[in-house]
């Protein structure tokens, strides 16, 4: 049986240190993205570091919650975006995000 990443991860520091991680890297993100916008010199390579290092800990997210659930919350909000921008049948074209 194959080790599952996210699973040795659990394992070994726990669901709560995982997700602490996972809120850490975030943050990170947040302020990769800030210094980028802003035209920080080596921005852009801080901000493929940060994605990266988010995509690893976002998936202990989906191992700790449930890949099947987050999954399923995914495909709605996709459908939802797909209708925003006019993309499918039930598409709106002129229906804007919240906040713009």
């Amino acid at each position: 049986m194959p080790i599952i990443l996210e699973e040795e991860a659990e394992r070994k520091w726990g669901a709560q240190t995982c997700l602490d991680q996972l809120q850490e890297e975030a943050g990170e993100l947040v302020a990769a993205i800030s210094h980028y916008r802003r035209g920080r010199e080596g921005a852009a390579e801080e901000l493929i570091e940060e994605l990266a290092d988010v995509a690893i800990t976002l998936s202990y997210g989906f191992h700790i919650l449930g890949r099947e659930k987050v999954e399923k919350k995914r495909a709605e909000k996709l459908i939802r975006l797909c209708e925003r921008l006019g993309i499918g049948e039930k598409g709106n074209r002129d229906e804007t995000p919240a906040g713009e």
